[in-house]
């Protein structure tokens, strides 16, 4: 279950405690301490694969000297997305860390975690008016949901609360990780055991908590669509697909109104 908070406590403590509760991110900064902490937490892995990650980073900050503060961070934001999406430990350990809000890695994953997250809701924080988000709340029950699919594995307990919330307007889950899903059913169904989530959610009031990754990833033929950290939603219903061996778990997104850490 959870409670009315909305966005990632991981990321913005990490925020908090990186500005000194200034939040005010400098990029020279920021991106010195990504590299670093990356190469740590990397120290147990090959090192070519490090070497690999850090190599997409470096030359971004002569790709961007003489750009303004804006285009520097969205360049870095970027290659962390892209770099979320390569096949190696990377996305496994930062989605572990944020699953168990494990605090003892927040320095080390803090910075990279910052800037994917504000990769997520960029677009929106950029380009949505306060009278273009009214519009939305008014005309929502005339847009038609978008629908994504995600595969996943779930304990037994956790499926008997999703069973028991199912319906009730009153029960809400989330997701403490970066949540992958796809627009294609198909796909979804060959990640995860256990459960396929169907999601229903509204483009235009969700539009800070999602991205299309398709034209940033490693890996294109997913069409992958990346959730942040925190999202939260509820139960529609649970059902038993005997076919599949996999119980179909019905979710709606409820919106936020978090863009990005500053």
């Amino acid at each position: 279950m959870d409670t009315f908070y909305q966005g990632s406590q991981f990321a913005r403590d990490w925020l908090l405690a990186f500005t000194r509760g200034k939040l005010n991110v400098k990029f020279d900064t920021v991106f010195s301490a990504v590299i670093r902490r990356l190469k740590l937490v990397g120290h147990d892995e090959q090192e070519r694969t490090v070497n690999d990650i850090v190599s997409e980073l470096y030359p971004i900050k002569e790709q961007t000297s003489q750009k303004k503060k804006l285009e520097k961070m969205t360049k870095l934001q970027d290659c962390c997305a892209k770099l979320y999406t390569k096949p190696c430990f990377l996305h496994s350990v930062v989605n572990g860390a944020l699953r168990s809000n494990d605090r003892a890695k927040l320095d080390a994953l803090g910075p990279f975690c910052y800037l994917v997250y504000n990769y997520i809701g960029r677009h929106n924080n950029q380009s949505i008016s306060f009278r273009r988000r009214l519009l939305q709340l008014i005309r929502v029950r005339d847009t038609q949901p978008m629908i994504l699919y995600r595969g996943d594995y779930v304990c037994s307990e956790t499926l008997e609360e999703y069973k028991q919330a199912a319906g009730r307007e009153d029960k809400y889950f989330r997701w403490r990780p970066f949540v992958s899903s796809s627009l294609d059913r198909d796909v979804a169904r060959n990640f995860g055991h256990n459960v396929l989530y169907i999601i229903e959610l509204q483009q235009y009031l969700s539009s800070n908590q999602f991205t299309y990754l398709s034209n940033n990833s490693y890996i294109e033929s997913k069409e992958e669509i990346l959730l942040k950290p925190g999202t939260r939603f509820q139960v529609i219903k649970v059902e038993s697909d005997c076919r599949l061996k996999r119980e179909l778990v019905y979710i709606k997104i409820i919106p936020s109104f978090v863009s990005n850490l500053r």
